[in-house]
């Protein structure tokens, strides 16, 4: 009897001071002034056991939204990332007044662990006269480094696009760029992984994705075709840290297996590589990265979905961030605005949860994914009103604290 009284007084104990830490953690995150409304709290529940009497967990994962903070205007495409001291990273597009050659396209932005900004916004990428315009990025750290892998256009006539599309409708030629940055913001390296390509046909580098796995980065891209979607190419390049490709693999594009080049992110799990790509699908790919070998239809029926530009391994978790929209409604963005969705799949890469995150996204609102322990970050393109002749994007981070399961209390 004194042993099962013990074993009690300690699960209690237990549980006190799961209390305590979730309560201080929440107290330590320093409130914004976000219009966002905090959202009801995801809770998954435990999966049944057989055999066994009432569940001894009251969830198999927990999602508070705590807080949300919003970058400057202006602010677009946000990449979140997250560095082994905490520090907080948004490598956004944020173009400055001036135009031309010199304009700065990129910045990052660093916060410390309590969102105060650490120094200036620093630029990361511009144009110029060899490359053009900087366009779509994506970012990751590597050995403590930044790492940006962005699209350059030049365009025809060396004039801008001043109406919305795609951009490489107006250019004459496209160039993938890589450059590193120490933490700081001091820069490393810069140079091409691809340069001054005109068949787009061949290559287009529009929201490309990227893993870095072992000693290479897996870099996607796409062509330019108006064709049937079985004779669009994925192109995928091995890529080291100085832009070197070591190797490269297509992959054609299929309604039932990966039905779109691009919009799409990579992770790793289980000695496999996946793509998830359109509204939504999950593809595990084949180890010489030139085909599938399973795939995972994740489609929703009362939601338009695509872009899921972010993604995260969570404790068998996976993470899904995505575009979506009611169904049926009006193509044009500017009428049927896209918003943010968060899609949890359990680790048999089941569809268990979910949920819309905020409301009228800008364009293609490119969610991405990051954590620090137990916080999650899901960074977001959300739409301004009009000036009266366009709108204007602002990047918006949603954090949540997510938990493992916990003793229930009986």
């Amino acid at each position: 009897m004194k042993q099962i009284k013990f074993l009690k007084q300690l699960i209690l104990l237990f549980l006190f001071a799961l209390w305590v830490s979730d309560n201080l953690m929440s107290s330590s995150i320093e409130p914004t002034t976000s219009s966002q409304a905090l959202l009801p709290t995801i809770e998954i529940p435990p999966p049944p056991v057989p055999n066994m009497s009432p569940a001894t967990v009251t969830y198999s994962l927990k999602l508070t939204h705590i807080a949300s903070k919003e970058l400057p205007q202006g602010t677009h495409r946000p990449e979140i990332l997250v560095s082994d001291t905490g520090d907080i990273y948004l490598i956004v597009v944020h173009p400055s007044e001036q135009t031309g050659v010199g304009q700065i396209k990129h910045r990052v932005y660093r916060y410390d662990s309590n969102w105060n900004q650490i120094g200036d916004a620093y630029a990361v990428t511009w144009t110029d006269a060899i490359y053009g315009e900087p366009a779509d990025h994506r970012a990751a750290i590597v050995n403590k480094q930044l790492v940006i892998v962005y699209q350059t256009l030049i365009y025809k006539d060396n004039i801008p696009p001043n109406t919305g599309g795609p951009a490489e409708d107006f250019a004459k030629e496209q160039s993938l760029m890589l450059a590193r940055y120490s933490l700081e913001g001091t820069e490393l390296f810069r140079g091409p992984i691809v340069a001054h390509v005109t068949d787009f046909t061949r290559d287009s580098f529009p929201d490309h994705c990227l893993l870095w796995r072992d000693d290479r980065f897996i870099v996607s891209t796409g062509i330019k075709n108006t064709g049937p979607i079985e004779q669009k190419t994925i192109n995928i390049r091995e890529v080291d840290l100085n832009g070197t490709i070591l190797s490269t693999h297509k992959i054609l594009s299929s309604p039932t297996e990966i039905p779109e080049m691009i919009g799409n992110s990579l992770f790793y799990r289980d000695g496999s590589v996946f793509m998830l790509s359109g509204g939504v699908m999950l593809n595990q790919l084949k180890d010489t990265l030139d085909g599938v070998v399973n795939t995972w239809s994740l489609e929703q029926e009362d939601v338009d979905a695509t872009f899921p530009t972010g993604n995260l391994s969570y404790e068998g978790f996976i993470l899904v961030g995505f575009n979506g929209r009611q169904p049926g409604g009006d193509y044009a963005l500017e009428n049927n605005p896209y918003s943010p969705y968060l899609m949890i799949l359990d680790s048999s890469y089941n569809q268990i949860s979910v949920t819309k995150i905020g409301d009228t996204g800008f364009a293609h609102v490119h969610p991405t994914l990051a954590n620090s322990g137990s916080r999650l970050f899901l960074a977001w393109s959300k739409r301004l009103t009009s000036d009266g002749s366009r709108y204007s994007p602002q990047v918006n981070v949603e954090e949540f604290v997510i938990r493992k399961p916990r003793l229930k209390d009986n």
